[in-house]
């Protein structure tokens, strides 16, 4: 610091020099110690606002640690005390009430979309199905699944939209964004054609697997089996099978086949489903279905549902 000092008053001095030429030596030497104290004291003054500043700091410093350690102090005092232990307390029972109210909606998951193949494996081997959505889907992969479950004296009832309905043709103006009319329609009306030649090649099943078409507004897609309900809504501009779908597990409703399952229980989800679902089913616009010439009829009796029970060559 003395270096940059003598340097800088070394230099003014120089410069004046350089300007006034007529200086005597004398007063160029006394001018230039001027300009070396007058450095000085500035730098002392620069010196003491720094100190300055640092005892501040210091004392800034110091009022944060004495805080601290008050705080540390009452945190030290709360964990020996009751108030954490009523408060640890009070939280867990909270949480247990929580959860509680949670497990009696039944919800255990769920699948961002849904594929077939997420229900043959346990569809196969249920003693319950209920589907309820516009369309099935998939059912050459599932068809098989159902003749098979069937077999076991699975009671299995399914609940597909009326091909013919002002609801298929505006659920087909929501998919497609006002575009087409008929998607819809067109699909129920093939999947009722598969149906039909399921049946055909499985007489058997014919009598076990009863199918209804029902005419309302679509408001959620189920595919349920035992005790398990598998849960989507249609979403505008989307098909169902590609939107989440909320597992929820709780006793199917009641059984046609004499079945009883005394282990299951009934959860607030499951309960308001199956009601859901039995007002549809036991709705009088509900219909069974028959294909006659082709074409998907509706009928009002299940031993008039489906063609006549040849087997198909197809």
């Amino acid at each position: 610091m003395i270096f940059e000092f003598i340097t800088a008053t070394v230099g003014i001095a120089a410069f004046l020099a350089h300007f006034f030429v007529s200086i005597s030596e004398e007063s160029l030497v006394e001018l230039t110690l001027g300009i070396l104290a007058l450095l000085a004291v500035t730098s002392l003054l620069q010196r003491v606002t720094k100190m300055a500043d640092v005892e501040r700091k210091v004392d800034e410093v110091d009022a944060m640690l004495t805080n601290l350690s008050l705080e540390i102090k009452g945190i030290a005092t709360f964990f020996r005390g009751r108030e954490f232990t009523n408060k640890m307390t009070a939280a867990v029972g909270d949480t247990s009430s929580l959860l509680r109210r949670f497990r009696h909606t039944g919800i255990e998951g769920g699948y961002d979309s849904l594929r077939v193949s997420d229900l043959v494996p346990n569809m196969r081997k249920a003693y319950s199905i209920r589907v309820l959505s516009n369309w099935v889907g998939g059912l050459n992969e599932l068809g098989d699944t159902l003749v098979k479950a069937a077999a076991n004296d699975c009671d299995i009832r399914i609940l597909i939209l009326r091909h013919d309905s002002q609801h298929a043709r505006s659920r087909s103006l929501e998919l497609s964004r006002g575009a087409d009319e008929s998607f819809v329609q067109n699909q129920i009306a093939t999947e009722i054609l598969q149906f039909d030649h399921l049946f055909r090649n499985h007489p058997e099943a014919r009598h076990k697997i009863q199918v209804k078409a029902y005419d309302a507004s679509p408001t959620l897609c189920l595919f349920g089996y035992d005790k398990v309900r598998l849960i989507g809504l249609f979403w505008r501009g989307e098909l169902v099978m590609n939107t989440p779908f909320l597992k929820v597990h709780g006793e199917m409703a009641s059984s046609t086949n004499g079945f009883a399952h005394p282990n299951e229980i009934r959860t607030s989800i499951t309960e308001r489903i199956d009601e859901h679902f039995e007002s549809l089913w036991s709705d009088p616009s509900a219909k069974y279905i028959r294909v006659a010439n082709g074409k998907p009829e509706y009928v009002d009796s299940f031993s008039e549902a489906w063609s006549p029970t040849q087997r198909s060559v197809g």
